[in-house]
């Protein structure tokens, strides 16, 4: 691998490092406060968060509490496990596994399609900027794979 090529590969696992360390805490914290949704938005500051509260029927909440808090415990548990899947991807990617590239490959195309679901719900622009980067990521890491041995 050539010294370009090398401070890529780093820039890539760094990204990843930093990404799915935040979405597997993220995860955690879903799973910790999901009956707490305005501790939630609090807690993060987050206007979208805020926002889906006020556009939410508080009638719809009340009655179907069971269907919310299933529904955060699902995504909770999606969002831990994909965060440890690109972590061991991104560890084996490190060591120059052309298996951890493939995977990386493979979790990083499948998050991408909830990353697009969300964006057709909710767009937001660092959401937008964020799938370009991981589009980016992903035709960079299949040209990785044809490279390495």
């Amino acid at each position: 691998m050539n010294s370009l090529l090398k401070k890529e590969v780093l820039l890539v696992i760094v990204y990843k490092y930093i990404v799915n360390t935040l979405g597997f805490i993220l995860g955690v914290i879903l799973l910790c406060f999901r009956g707490d949704l305005i501790a939630l938005s609090r807690l993060f500051d987050g206007e979208h968060i805020a926002q889906l509260l006020i556009n939410m029927d508080l009638r719809y909440y009340r009655f179907h509490m069971k269907e919310i808090d299933a529904l955060l415990i699902g995504f909770g548990i999606l969002l831990v496990i994909f965060a440890l899947l690109e972590l061991v991807c991104t560890t084996a990617l490190l060591y120059r596994k052309k298996w951890g590239a493939i995977g990386l490959i493979v979790v990083s195309a499948l998050w991408l399609l909830i990353d697009i679901f969300f964006i057709i719900k909710i767009f937001t622009f660092t959401k937008f900027v964020f799938i370009i980067i991981n589009i980016l990521i992903i035709v960079f890491l299949v040209k990785l794979v044809h490279q390495l041995k």
